[in-house]
């Protein structure tokens, strides 16, 4: 997930905006000075890169749901009464060693299709918590720089600023199809 930073709020950028009020701000470690940035602007902009970073997310979740339902069918159909059987089988140290038991257990197709159900479950299940705190702290960063732009031009727009942007990124507030995915 170390991708999400191009698309997280610029939380830096904004805060100079206001700290500088509109104007240019100083020369960057170049010695080039920005383009004059409007906070509004970058702020709609964010927003965007948030839509469109969730929108990825949200088409590569439901790819991957149907990998997950492969795998399960997959499971369902290695599982027969021919099929070796864990909870049946004997270990019995005269019988054939621990060591080759288990080498049989490994190289059974069910058991390789059900460690790799497994860790498919867990790689998504991570990345949907990953995103969901991602989100959580966008939100958060949001919130955060509209109070500090109220109390900059003392104002009180920070209400109808997040009633705006949580009608358009609804799924920053709720997480979304995916946070229904995560079962939260």
């Amino acid at each position: 997930m170390h991708a999400c930073r191009y698309y997280s709020l610029s939380y830096k950028e904004l805060k100079q905006t206001l700290k500088h009020g509109g104007l240019p701000l100083p020369p960057n470690v170049l010695g080039v000075l920005p383009v004059q940035l409007d906070f509004d602007a970058l702020l709609d902009e964010s927003c965007s890169k948030l839509a469109r970073f969730y929108k990825s997310k949200e088409s590569w979740a439901t790819q991957y749901m149907k990998v997950l339902n492969n795998n399960l069918e997959v499971l369902e159909k290695h599982r027969s009464p021919s099929q070796l059987n864990l909870a049946q089988m004997n270990i019995d140290a005269v019988d054939k060693n621990l060591k080759e038991k288990s080498i049989e257990i490994a190289s059974n197709a069910h058991f390789k299709d059900y460690i790799y159900a497994i860790k498919s479950l867990r790689t998504f299940d991570t990345e949907l918590s990953l995103l969901n705190d991602f989100l959580e702290l966008n939100y958060t960063g949001i919130v955060k720089i509209l109070k500090k732009s109220d109390k900059k031009k003392l104002e009180s727009l920070k209400a109808e600023k997040m009633t705006e942007i949580e009608a358009r990124l609804p799924f920053l507030a709720s997480g979304g199809t995916l946070n229904s995915m995560l079962g939260v």
